[in-house]
């Protein structure tokens, strides 16, 4: 088994502990973690790491949201 089978398996093994954390559906975290990780630019398991590590998801969201914002006019 490689390293990246290896991160994907532990990432999986989280995702019920997510789930339970912020009190979403499986299909909800994965909408949530792909919206992560384009704003981030992070990663999928990445992404799932900073849900699960945050500890209010909509605080996280919005300083991503604004983070972005501000990348964005720094580009132009």
């Amino acid at each position: 088994m490689n390293r990246e089978n290896t991160d994907e398996t532990s990432a999986n093994l989280d995702i019920q502990q997510i789930c339970k954390k912020h009190s979403v559906g499986r299909h909800d975290l994965v909408i949530l973690a792909t919206q992560v990780a384009r704003m981030g630019n992070f990663r999928p398991a990445e992404a799932l790491q900073a849900i699960y590590d945050c500890d209010n998801l909509q605080d996280y969201m919005v300083s991503l949201n604004f983070t972005q914002e501000i990348n964005k006019d720094n580009e132009l």
